[in-house]
């Protein structure tokens, strides 16, 4: 995706991966009522001990894998490291702690499950065509936001800055896209440290030269 990348070292770089279960036969369980689903997309192997996982906790998290690859749209490679590996069996363990007993006394603890049980299975909102050959925003806004609405600025998801003149482009991740940019707009402003993106754009006609947008969102519904 990128010779034009903005973020030297934050890219999203696509990677072929071959290691991976072809038309998996895998049974996804809806809502742990006992429904199986059938998966017929690839799914790497790096998610096998996840997918394993019968526990409370891994069956959940298995059923937010399948979401993912369900909702897929842009048909990535999908896989974790070593490190989303560890953090994805550590959550399993903290959902497996937590209460069964809606009449338990910590509190909110004993209505979370069901919460996120209840919400996971959100959909992706795509603000761009739904394709890697290009990145072309549906909807951009100018900089700086001031009091503009923003579509899904408030969703966890995946942004870019677009620099009009050049059609370079940076791409981020964040919790909520919104806050992110605020988080960038400081470091323009020269509150914050700046990265290579920020000198770039400084360097090349300022923020006003770019544009921003989330291209891939989903509900946050940690917030």
């Amino acid at each position: 995706m990128a010779h034009n990348d903005l973020f030297s070292l934050s890219s999203l770089f696509i990677t072929p991966i071959k290691n991976t279960v072809r038309n998996s036969s895998h049974l996804a369980l809806k809502k742990g009522k006992g429904t199986a689903k059938n998966i017929n997309y690839k799914i790497h192997s790096s998610f096998n001990t996840i997918l394993n996982d019968n526990s409370r906790g891994g069956v959940l998290i298995s059923q937010v894998i399948y979401h993912i690859h369900d909702q897929n749209k842009l048909n990535l490679s999908l896989f974790l490291t070593s490190i989303g590996i560890k953090a994805s069996h550590d959550l399993i363990n903290m959902v497996n702690i937590l209460p069964e007993n809606h009449n338990s006394i910590f509190k909110g603890d004993n209505l979370l499950f069901e919460f996120l049980s209840n919400n996971f299975n959100k959909l992706f909102g795509f603000n761009m065509m739904v394709s890697l050959k290009t990145i072309k925003p549906n909807i951009m806004y100018n900089l700086p936001l001031e009091y503009k609405k923003v579509i899904d600025g408030d969703c966890f998801g995946i942004y870019c800055f677009v620099h009009t003149k050049t059609g370079n482009y940076g791409v981020g991740s964040a919790i909520s896209c919104l806050s992110r940019l605020l988080y960038h707009m400081n470091s323009f402003n020269g509150h914050r440290l700046r990265s290579h993106l920020h000198n770039w754009i400084m360097a090349n006609g300022d923020v006003s030269s770019v544009k921003w947008a989330p291209i891939i969102t989903y509900d946050n519904i940690v917030q």
